[in-house]
């Protein structure tokens, strides 16, 4: 809420949609993932679905690592920007929304993650 929303003078982006993002993301790899990645891990491993239940888990929760890695230091940096402003200026940080679109974007990890969860309890 506090960061510079505009793209232009007259359209600024609601923060909500950012988790749109997220969502995007996912739809719009899912058929890379299925098309392109599956089938070049089957050639790499030799194995009939490409990576193990574990391994797809591993790559979904090392994703998301990185997502808070991402998250950890763009706050960082919101926040030492905040502190160098004057109390009167700190309603609006100068710093674009758009610095947050990698981590929602990682939200690909679910892709990763859900596939094996799902195949893991079945």
């Amino acid at each position: 809420m506090t960061m510079k929303k505009s793209i232009s003078s007259s359209f600024k982006i609601p923060p909500a949609t950012l988790q749109s993002a997220s969502t995007l993301s996912i739809i719009l790899m899912t058929p890379l993932y299925e098309k392109v990645l599956i089938p070049i891990t089957q050639m790499v491993t030799r194995n009939k679905k490409g990576t193990t239940v574990f391994q797809r888990m591993g790559v979904g929760m090392f994703l998301s690592t990185i997502a808070m890695i991402i998250a950890a230091v763009l706050e960082t940096k919101r926040l030492e920007i905040s502190r160098k402003m004057s109390s009167l200026e700190r309603e609006t940080v100068p710093q674009r929304i758009f610095w947050l679109l990698p981590q929602y974007i990682l939200g690909i990890s679910d892709i990763f993650t859900v596939v094996g969860m799902q195949e893991f309890y079945n």
